[in-house]
């Protein structure tokens, strides 16, 4: 879990060295660039490796049939989603409460255990 940590502190302060040190950056020129990618790069790859070492830890362990219930209410979601784009001439309190609908039905899903 360290290493997933030090990639993501190391992935917002690449992304934010140029917003809270512009005297330095713009004193780098173009290698101050190059330094940011390579530090992209190196906080990405420390995420994937910090993400695989990462102990499981089971939050919620949902009953089997939920998969099902999961899989329809996909399907529904993904219908709403086509629904509001072909309807995008609504009022915009209705199209306002479909893309609720349709966030909060995909924003349902269930974890399997591996």
């Amino acid at each position: 879990m360290t290493i997933l940590i030090l990639g993501l502190i190391l992935w917002v302060s690449a992304h934010l060295f140029k917003r809270l040190m512009p005297g330095p950056r713009a004193e780098m020129g173009t290698a101050g660039r190059g330094l940011v990618a390579v530090a992209l790069v190196v906080a990405l790859a420390l995420i994937i490796w910090g993400y695989r070492v990462a102990e499981f830890i089971p939050v919620w362990n949902p009953p089997s049939f939920f998969t099902h219930i999961n899989n329809l209410l996909m399907l529904l979601a993904f219908s709403n989603q086509r629904a509001i784009s072909i309807t995008s001439s609504l009022s915009p309190l209705r199209s306002s409460a479909l893309r609720l609908l349709s966030l909060s039905v995909t924003s349902l899903r269930t974890t399997q255990k591996l």
